[in-house]
């Protein structure tokens, strides 16, 4: 199963395929700018519903092709000028703008981050309320928190659109919440299983890549490999038919960022399966400082330390950790990505053993579980308190979220999570269990070296193997000790 999935991924080294188009389409920006400029100059000579039913699906256009702000920000301003009073109009081209983001005020040497604030209530209650669907969804952003009831108002509210666009945000809004907001693993892949048929009916490449994409993820986090190995590669070719510079939106209202599915897959894979542990590293490093990355930086330099953990770069690690945990002090468990910069740096914290940083992530973690913050894929928050509070010295603690964490796993699903779950509480158990916990953590690390192998989780195996070994070598040496003492 690695072995395949290596051979389907490219390297993915090169951050920049993050960074935007390539091959910027100037003369059709421009065209489409003088167009809406000549019709906004027309407003007031014309019916200004006319102007603005082709001024605002062109801004639209310039915006999903990836044009410089500096073409489209002006003409929305104009024609908000050209506006009387906070209408369903001003609404809707209120929303053509940015979302508001500020950046958080942190020490220095922390990980920069942004706050999501998105747009005035006004506008978000306005375009619900007066306008049609697909005003409606356009105010649906991932970034901003909802609650699991709200998400499922709003999804049973768009079963009754008929527009594709509308429908298709609605979907992809919530498969996306349940997906990084909640772990809903099983309620996201049936929601990107119908985005991708939805797209498939309607042949569109662009929405066909951007649901596998999440789909693998999804079913990656499930456990269910084989399917998310063929969604990604499914992800992959609609990319290379979209041809070179494509800019896909990594979330519905974003601009020109590319979710280009090769880098993160193989850093997800290489979770379970391992793979080359300092290019990841190395990528990762580089695209948190990306300006256009900066809203999900904080999860980036976590999946970095984790890279560099594995790869043996203790002094690399310890540095991103030192400033993502100066970054998360600052930030509430709600806000967007913390949860998967928690998850993915504490398994750096976990694998090299840095007491010094489980104190900090401990907290973090129980932050997200009491805020109603569900887990990042392929890592788990109460996974992450029983692995701090080991490293803490508390194994009562320790082997009640151990529990914890398996008892929010799917029956019959997510094998090599629950896998990883027993090897870590095995480990837990053998630092801290003493004689009277030996054998459990024998018994533990067993059936996990089993599974592994049965998982073709080769790295994981050998963990197991090795950590079996250190048992038998410690029991060698008490029985030696007790006989020289008799």
């Amino acid at each position: 199963m690695s072995e395949q999935v290596a051979l389907a991924l490219p390297s993915c080294e090169d951050p920049r395929r993050l960074a935007g188009p390539q091959e910027p389409h100037a003369p059709l920006w421009d065209a489409l700018a003088d167009a809406v400029a000549m019709a906004l100059g027309d407003v007031r000579k014309a019916s200004a519903s006319d102007a603005f039913s082709f001024v605002i699906p062109t801004i639209e256009r310039l915006k999903e092709t990836g044009a410089p702000e500096a073409i489209w920000r002006p003409l929305i301003e104009h024609a908000l000028a050209e506006t009387d009073g906070r209408d369903r109009l001003w609404a809707r081209l209120q929303l053509l703008l940015p979302p508001r983001v500020l950046p958080v005020e942190v020490p220095a040497g922390a990980v920069p981050a942004e706050l999501w604030v998105g747009y005035d209530p006004e506008v978000i209650e306005t375009a619900r309320a007066s306008g049609d669907e697909e005003d409606f969804a356009r105010t649906l952003f991932v970034h901003r928190w909802h609650s699991v009831e709200e998400i499922k108002s709003i999804l049973s509210t768009s079963r009754s659109w008929t527009q594709e666009s509308s429908i298709g945000r609605a979907l992809t809004f919530a498969a996306e919440s349940y997906l990084y907001r909640f772990g809903e693993f099983a309620r996201a892949e049936a929601l990107l299983e119908e985005l991708y048929d939805r797209a498939l009916a309607r042949n569109s490449l662009l929405d066909q890549a951007k649901a596998s994409v999440r789909l693998a993820l999804a079913q990656f986090a499930l456990g269910t490999l084989t399917e998310a190995a063929s969604s990604v590669e499914r992800a992959e070719e609609a990319v290379l038919r979209l041809g070179p510079g494509r800019v896909v939106p990594e979330h519905p209202g974003d601009v020109a960022r590319d979710i280009y599915p090769s880098a993160s897959m193989e850093a997800n894979f290489a979770c379970f399966f391992d793979g080359g542990w300092p290019a990841i590293a190395r990528h990762w490093s580089a695209a948190a400082k990306l300006p256009e990355r900066r809203g999900v930086a904080l999860v980036e330099v976590g999946m970095a330390a984790f890279a560099h953990a594995r790869a043996g770069e203790r002094s690399e690690a310890i540095f991103l950790l030192d400033a993502l945990t100066r970054t998360l002090d600052h930030l509430q468990p709600t806000v967007w990505a913390v949860n998967g910069a928690v998850g993915r740096a504490a398994r750096a914290v976990w694998t090299l053993e840095l007491a010094e940083f489980a104190r900090d992530f401990r907290r973090f973690a129980l932050n997200l579980i009491d805020a109603g913050v569900g887990n990042w894929p392929t890592v788990s928050n109460t996974q992450t308190v029983a692995c701090m509070a080991s490293l803490l010295g508390d194994l009562p603690e320790a082997k009640t979220y151990f529990e914890r964490a398996r008892a929010e796993l799917i029956p019959g699903a997510h094998r090599p999570q629950r896998a990883i779950i027993d090897f870590d509480e095995a480990v837990a158990l053998q630092r801290l269990g003493g004689a009277a916990a030996e054998q459990t953590a024998r018994d533990l690390l067993r059936t996990t070296a089993d599974e592994f192998a049965a998982l073709n989780m080769k790295g994981w195996q050998r963990r197991a193997e090795a950590e079996l070994v250190r048992l038998d070598r410690r029991r060698d040496t008490e029985s030696s000790s007790k006989q020289a003492s008799a």
